[in-house]
């Protein structure tokens, strides 16, 4: 499935189930509003990509590239973001729940009011971000990188 047919499917409603996008280049792709169940970005080229007030559960976007994207809104359980770049990503009332993202970079992001609960935050990179208001609730956050955020 290329980026247009994934976009058309999405503005149509559809929701996506048991998708592998692994590897794919899907920068600057418009998947605002998506409904998603086990689909998988595995180490995914999504920068730029708008994911604004998505719904995702267990997708995957380990080692993937998300960096400059939007999540505003997006609400993410039993996702994984490990290794992955979220570096400069609009995550702004994002909320991330039960979920891994151990050794992910978002430096620069703004996590503005966000919530991360219930994940592993271990060795995350959130050095100069947003974090204003932002509830980081029984997560683990061993070797977290907070310097200028």
């Amino acid at each position: 499935m290329n980026k247009r047919e994934l976009e058309l499917l999405i503005r149509h409603g559809e929701p996506i189930s048991g998708l592998d996008l692994s590897g794919a280049d899907l920068s600057g792709v418009d998947l605002g509003g998506a409904i998603m169940e086990k689909v998988s970005f595995r180490g995914a080229n999504l920068s730029g990509a708008r994911l604004k007030e998505s719904v995702l559960f267990a997708c995957h976007f380990d080692g993937a590239n998300v960096s400059d994207s939007d999540l505003s809104f997006a609400v993410m359980q039993r996702c994984g973001f490990v290794g992955a770049n979220l570096e400069k990503a609009n995550l702004t009332k994002f909320k991330f729940m039960d979920g891994d993202a151990r050794g992910a970079r978002a430096a620069g992001a703004n996590l503005l009011s966000a919530t991360l609960a219930e994940s592993d935050l271990s060795e995350v990179d959130l050095s100069g971000c947003d974090l204003e208001y932002t509830n980081i609730v029984t997560s683990i956050t061993t070797g977290m990188k907070l310097d200028g955020a």
